[in-house]
């Protein structure tokens, strides 16, 4: 009784070791802000701002824009990282691109076009089409999503 169950568990550590693969994958690295660091933080409706993070504290990180204005912002759904190559988007995926015209200001909007070295993006609260460099675009958060599609008139 005992061999069976030695040569049950042995042929079941066996199959379970073959099918996975979640433990070749490489973990994905989360991002943890810490006070100094330079990041792009949620500044208004559908828009992020460069900002450098003056504390962290629970679950919030005090944020100094630009202007020196101050926000208190949620961690970590409210700060990203600000990018340091391009993403890979395609037609129809929400975005946030830095503005043209503002490029402090990181606005909400659908990808048009992706080129490589530009995205063309229809910016959500500025109802304009820009070229933007490729590693000034990042993924929009899933909780913009819904408003970028509003104002969009999606």
């Amino acid at each position: 009784m005992r061999k069976m169950f030695l040569l049950a568990a042995s042929l079941l550590l066996c199959s379970c070791a073959g099918t996975s693969t979640q433990s070749t994958m490489p973990a994905k690295a989360e991002f943890k802000p810490k006070a100094g660091d330079r990041v792009l933080a949620e500044w208004g409706s559908e828009t992020f701002e460069e900002a450098t993070i003056k504390s962290v504290e629970g679950g919030k990180a005090q944020v100094v824009f630009g202007d020196n204005s101050e926000n208190s912002v949620k961690l970590p759904e409210e700060v990203m990282p600000i990018p340091s190559t391009a993403i890979k988007v395609a037609p129809g995926d929400y975005v946030l691109g830095q503005y043209p015209f503002q490029k402090a200001m990181w606005i909400g909007g659908r990808v048009n076009s992706a080129n490589g070295a530009t995205v063309n993006i229809k910016f959500s609260n500025t109802d304009a089409d820009s070229d933007v460099p490729a590693d000034k675009v990042v993924k929009a958060p899933d909780y913009m999503i819904p408003a970028i599609k509003k104002d969009l008139n999606q």
